[in-house]
């Protein structure tokens, strides 16, 4: 891929989050399987992966997991502040200042501060922004595929990912049943279920960028066959994520088709979907996912007080609630980017 954004992608970026965010606002939600679109985002950060490892070889693991963590940092921060700003009663003004309430209302934010939400050290209940969990195996996730790749180099490639990836999703949808990929926990498993969920689908998006990257010719020459498998893949999983059953195992074949459609420069994805709208839309994707929880939390509050907006129609509420995150994400975008260059980046 070209070194500047692709504006196909930032397109399916928007589309998914647009997709994914409502599913934690039910009164706003149209998607019954909305938190499908984690799949996607799980297996594109995994071809990226591979890609920003090709391209900055030099770099080791540690240096490439604090990175991620410098810019994701501020988003968390704020967002954080924000929800426990709505709760005032329980962060603000404790009633008891005991060892006890303190620990469990401050201290228990530290783990989350640290990106420890996936990680199963606190139990998730306890975390304040509980769809940070996403963001945590991103990081964590994405530190050990990092890590394979840089130490055991091909060898990742060839055997240590396939053999992950097929047990992996073997063991997760109980052989061969075509269900639900999340689950709260695998019996017989130590390891959380959305972790095993992360590395897996990131594992995919590291074969695939390999795959495309040693036969991008053959891709380059078969362009209406790439096109024809790119809108099975996107139509496929917008009637996955409208279904009232799941089929969340098929969305690990469709998306990949749906990222190589996107990749390809000649595609109809990339003619439809170029210019800088969507490539600013796609900007602030990442940031309306880490401010969506508190555009939830307030939407309810506020229904709580105005008894009109339990009436409206679910078609305008999934639009004014997406409409508000996206003016949060970008508020937040612009704070976090200038707090940013002024402490970390430096």
């Amino acid at each position: 891929m070209e070194n500047k954004r692709n504006t196909a992608i930032d397109a399916m970026r928007f589309i998914f989050m647009c997709i994914l965010c409502p599913f934690h606002c039910p009164a706003a939600n149209l998607f019954p399987n909305g938190y499908i679109a984690v799949e996607f985002f799980f297996i594109l950060a995994g071809f990226f992966i591979y890609q920003s490892y090709k391209k900055h070889s030099d770099v080791g693991t540690i240096d490439f997991t604090l990175k991620k963590m410098g810019r994701f940092f501020y988003p968390l921060l704020i967002s954080i502040v924000l929800l426990m700003l709505l709760d005032r009663k329980r962060f603000i003004y404790p009633h008891e200042l005991t060892p006890d309430g303190i620990v469990s209302q401050y201290f228990l934010r530290l783990p989350e501060l640290l990106f420890c939400q996936g990680l199963e050290f606190v139990s998730v209940g306890s975390y304040i922004n509980v769809t940070l969990w996403f963001i945590s195996i991103l990081i964590f996730g994405g530190a050990l595929i990092y890590s394979l790749l840089k130490n055991f180099g091909h060898k990742t490639i060839s055997i240590i990912l396939p053999l992950c990836v097929l047990l992996g999703i073997t063991y997760m949808t109980s052989f061969g049943e075509c269900g639900l990929l999340w689950r709260s926990q695998l019996m017989g498993s130590p390891i959380d279920c959305n972790l095993m969920r992360g590395v897996i689908e990131m594992g995919i998006g590291v074969l695939l960028a390999y795959i495309f990257e040693q036969k991008k010719e053959l891709f380059a020459n078969h362009v209406s066959i790439v096109n024809i498998f790119g809108i099975i893949g996107f139509m496929g999983m917008l009637l996955i994520a409208l279904a009232k059953n799941n089929y969340d195992t098929l969305s690990l074949f469709l998306i990949p088709m749906l990222i190589v459609a996107c990749v390809q420069s000649e595609s109809i994805f990339s003619k439809v979907f170029k210019g800088d709208v969507w490539r600013w839309l796609g900007e602030q994707s990442m940031y309306i996912y880490f401010i969506h929880s508190f555009v939830s939390a307030f939407y309810y509050i506020l229904a709580s007080r105005v008894e009109v907006l339990n009436n409206l129609p679910v078609g305008g509420l999934f639009i004014a609630y997406l409409s508000a995150c996206l003016v949060s994400g970008m508020v937040l975008k612009n704070i976090s980017d200038k707090l940013y260059r002024k402490t970390i980046s430096k």
